[in-house]
């Protein structure tokens, strides 16, 4: 594989290492620091320096505690078919398989021809433990839908 091609799979949607995605407080946090390098001489130059330094090891060591993918998995159970105005019982249910407790945005998107589930959800899931979240789908429309 050519140097080229690797570096691309590294931030590729499905790549291996660079799955990290920068928040609000790493934008302020160098948005605050940057007046350091403001100060007069070598010292908005030290000050400035040191102070992105530790912004970007405290980044580094935030992406370097994030859970793997095989450290999580997500299953929903739900029945393969509900009939028009049916009302159907589903689950999901979030399995970690990492050291330390996560806190987990779950959304869905089911298709048109349903209306429920849990559209978005803040879960939070205990270190090597599970959560199942419960939800209901109601069938609105005949027809196969993905």
């Amino acid at each position: 594989m050519r140097l080229r091609d690797r570096v691309r799979a590294l931030f590729a949607a499905d790549g291996l290492m660079f799955r990290f995605v920068p928040e609000r407080r790493l934008a302020l946090a160098v948005a605050l620091s940057a007046p350091l390098w403001l100060l007069p001489g070598r010292a908005g130059v030290i000050a400035g320096g040191a102070v992105l330094a530790a912004i970007l090891l405290v980044a580094a060591a935030d992406a370097v505690l994030l859970p793997t993918r095989r450290g999580m998995t997500i299953t929903r159970e739900a029945p393969p078919s509900v009939g028009i105005g049916d009302r159907a019982d589903g689950a999901y249910t979030v399995t970690s398989r990492w050291p330390r407790a996560l806190d987990v945005r779950l959304f869905d998107r089911l298709p048109q021809a349903v209306r429920g589930g849990v559209v978005e959800a803040d879960v939070e899931v205990p270190a090597f433990g599970a959560f199942q979240l419960p939800f209901e789908v109601t069938g609105m429309a005949r027809g196969r839908a993905s």
